[in-house]
């Protein structure tokens, strides 16, 4: 949306009664306005015309295409097409936090174990004898399935004592510590000078030391150990971000032989149904079998879902979910999350207490932990529990929102980061998953045709040990195939239940206990990226609905066409019929802005419409088919849930329970 300034009020009064400094005045006026002109446009408007998509014919940069079988063609475009140049930032300051505790770390952790560097205890002016340091533990407020209430995953405390630590000092009872050290001496006697918090993974669960014993004393140590399956997840980056973004961790990955995948879409417009494609197998907004006592209300915990980290504890891998902005993870935003710990290592409890004690970037992010950022933060932890995985296999499902989540530029962050990460970690026996839930959802740059896609296309990059490909040789080749087929998070699933039986069923074999029962995926959707895509697959096979799919470019037609405008009002009719009429005001149509027909056969096809509604200009971008029937050819249109909010959401919408409402309804 174009917006401009009222500046033209400036030039009413006649110059030559004007004195020369109020005349220098009305320049810098006229100077502010132009740059607020220029500013608005680009965080909130579209310099290109908002009607992005292709001409009949046309396409920037060429014709050619990453995925281009029968039914699923996606455009090859460049991650620096003109349209979205405007976007990129050259120069970003990334975060600083070297001077955070001034600059000086007291304490790190080496094997387990808190350590106080007294060299940077002396460099700050004090010496060992002057502080005294101790530690309070981290805990979770624990509850029941039976007793809960709807903040049980957002209760933490510290213990209520300080555990003295002396040079170096083992961390027994917590995963999580803040350590806080008090001068001893004036002119600060009895204030604490240095504060710091601390994670250590350690299987201290029944369940998990139950798991590092059954591989230290299974019958043949000569089996090769199943390997362990590591995803590493960046929110809101998509394939083409990950190029323009992630260029030393692409370089590294490739190099080392990653298959990223071309034709990856979302299955859903935001990060949960996409998160619960990949570990349940199911769609949450259409499959029962995971909406029953799963995620049906608000006040529905998550512990009962079939998340694939369960499979895998049984077949006794460490498991471990690891966020870092505890707001917004999609198992807890408008959700009450986990009542009990879902995995053996669970990184929310430290984060809450994070995002209690140290100032936030904003309301959901913390840049700093202490002298290292959240990324450096969460990255040392998940490695701590990798270095489980000579003895042990795990499974970890990590998810960072801060980076990318706010801004399409963030993501340069932490380039250098996961980099150092992925050489200092042993991917000899690992599957690592290097993935996202989508792109930029909204902003100008959607309002671009490179935006259109970047938006359902997120990254997906996938890579396999030498041990597993020599195990089964035809992974790797059906993987490299399918790097150019349609794909989605269900056959992501379907792939690691293909890790799960093909490594199960060996060990509960070599054990003496017979096949074992195969696990039932037959219920879920997609298929395993092991074994090779149909060159036949259309959107619908892949469990891809028509508001997602990529597959069929976009060809602009006249946004002021009668059947487009028709098609927006029947888009509104179908706002009207979803959101509660008590609680939010009746949506008009504004108007129109961009359209695009998709052309299925010569008398239907399917149009996308871009519109504004009222009140709150809302900005919208709606599926609809359309097609004739009767013998007068009378046009009918089905509006394809759900629709695709395309504008930050500024306003509060707290007076609804899910999502999807919140992107549709302005609250009375």
């Amino acid at each position: 949306m174009t917006i401009i300034p009222r500046c033209s009020s400036l030039f009413f009064r006649p110059i030559r009664l004007v004195r020369k400094r109020t005349l220098v005045l009305w320049t810098f006026a006229f100077t502010g306005c132009v740059l607020f002109y220029n500013w608005v446009n680009t965080e909130y408007g579209n310099p290109y015309g908002l009607n992005y998509f292709l001409d009949d014919g046309g396409a920037p940069g060429s014709l050619e295409y990453v995925v281009d079988t029968e039914h699923c063609k996606i455009l090859k475009l460049s991650p620096w097409e003109p349209a979205i140049l405007d976007f990129i930032k050259p120069k970003i300051t990334p975060p600083d936090c070297s001077q955070r505790n001034n600059g000086r770390k007291w304490v790190y952790v080496k094997n387990s174990k808190i350590c106080i560097n007294d060299t940077a205890v002396i460099a700050s002016g004090y010496s060992m004898s002057s502080v005294r340091c101790c530690y309070k533990g981290i805990i979770r407020v624990t509850q029941t399935l039976e007793n809960f209430d709807l903040n049980a995953d957002n209760q933490v405390e510290y213990t209520s004592t300080c555990t003295p630590l002396e040079k170096v000092t083992p961390l027994p009872d917590h995963d999580f510590a803040r350590v806080f050290c008090t001068s001893t001496s004036w002119p600060y006697l009895g204030e604490v000078v240095y504060r710091e918090f601390v994670a250590i993974p350690k299987a201290r669960k029944a369940e998990s030391l139950a798991k590092v014993a059954y591989w230290a004393t299974r019958r043949d140590l000569t089996r090769p150990l199943p390997p362990s399956v590591v995803m590493l997840g960046i929110d809101s980056l998509s394939r083409m971000n990950y190029h323009r973004s992630f260029n030393l961790t692409k370089t590294f990955l490739d190099g080392i032989g990653a298959v990223e995948m071309m034709g990856y879409t979302k299955v859903g417009e935001n990060t949960f149904p996409n998160t619960a494609g990949f570990l349940t197998g199911f769609d949450p907004a259409v499959d029962p079998e995971l909406l029953e006592g799963c995620i049906l209300t608000r006040e529905t915990p998550q512990d009962f879902c079939p998340y694939i980290w369960k499979r895998f504890s049984d077949a006794n891998y460490l498991t471990a979910t690891v966020e870092d902005a505890p707001g917004l993870v999609g198992f807890n935003y408008l959700k009450v999350g986990f009542v009990q710990e879902p995995t053996d290592f669970y990184f929310r409890p430290f984060m809450l207490q994070v995002h209690k004690s140290l100032p936030r970037k904003d309301y959901y992010h913390t840049d700093c932990i202490g002298t290292s950022t959240t990324e450096e933060t969460l990255l040392s932890y998940i490695s701590s529990i990798m270095s489980h995985s000579s003895s042990t296999p795990v499974f970890i499902h990590s998810w960072l929102t801060s980076l990318a989540h706010l801004d399409i530029n963030g993501a340069r962050f932490a380039d250098a980061t996961v980099t150092n990460f992925l050489s200092r970690v042993d991917l000899s026996n690992t599957i690592l998953i290097f993935l996202s839930d989508h792109g930029q959802r909204y902003g100008a740059i959607r309002e671009t045709l490179p935006g259109w896609y970047e938006d359902k296309l997120p990254v997906l990059s996938i890579y396999l040990p030498a041990k597993v490909k020599a195990s089964f040789p035809t992974w790797a080749d059906a993987l490299a195939l399918n790097a150019a087929r349609l794909s989605s998070p269900f056959d992501l699933y379907q792939m690691m239940s293909h890790v799960l039986d093909a490594y199960s069923s060996r060990e509960k074999e070599a054990d003496g206990r017979g096949q074992p029962p195969k696990f039932d995926t037959t219920r879920a959707r997609g298929q395993s990226l092991f074994v090779p895509i149909s060159p036949l697959r259309r959107c619908s096979d892949a469990g891809v609905k028509t508001n997602f799919c990529a597959c069929l470019p976009p060809k602009k037609v006249n946004a002021s066409d009668p059947l487009v405008l028709q098609a927006a009002v029947e888009a509104v009719k179908y706002l009207n019929s979803v959101i509660p009429k008590t609680k939010c005001v009746p949506v008009v149509l504004d108007r129109v802005v961009a359209a695009a027909v998709m052309q299925n056969g010569a008398t239907e096809g399917t149009y996308l419409v871009t519109f504004y509604t009222n009140p709150g200009q809302f900005m919208f971008e709606a599926t609809v088919d359309f097609g004739q029937s009767g013998a007068k050819g009378q046009v009918w249109f089905n509006v394809t849930t759900d629709l695709l909010r395309m504008n930050k959401i500024s306003r509060p919408a707290d007076c609804v329970e899910t999502s999807l409402l919140e992107r549709y309804c302005y609250c009375k």
